[in-house]
């Protein structure tokens, strides 16, 4: 299964998904709606504040992950995913 039907079958679920960069947790702030830096002024960064409050649309899935096939997904959780939420433990290792 591709990136692309992985997240179209996350949406499909009641899922809010956003695109990461790959190999990370970083949201790919350019593909995503876009408001200005105020770090930076005169330039805008990539928000996922939008889908905090709503699911993509298959078409803006289509347009992040179809042609690309170097992003990860990552999952929003809470009430937009119908009260999703994660549980994830980091175990440090044992040396003897």
């Amino acid at each position: 299964m591709s990136v692309y039907q992985q997240a179209i079958s996350y949406r499909n679920s009641g899922i809010s998904i956003i695109p990461l960069s790959y190999g990370t947790q970083i949201p790919a702030g350019k593909l995503l709606p876009q408001v200005p830096n105020h770090r930076v002024p005169g330039t805008t960064k990539g928000t996922f504040r939008p889908y905090r409050e709503a699911i993509a649309t298959e078409k803006e899935i289509h347009t992040w992950f179809a042609p690309r096939g170097r992003l990860n997904v990552g999952v929003v959780l809470g009430l937009v995913s119908d009260g999703l939420f994660i549980l994830d433990f980091d175990m440090e290792a044992r040396t003897s």
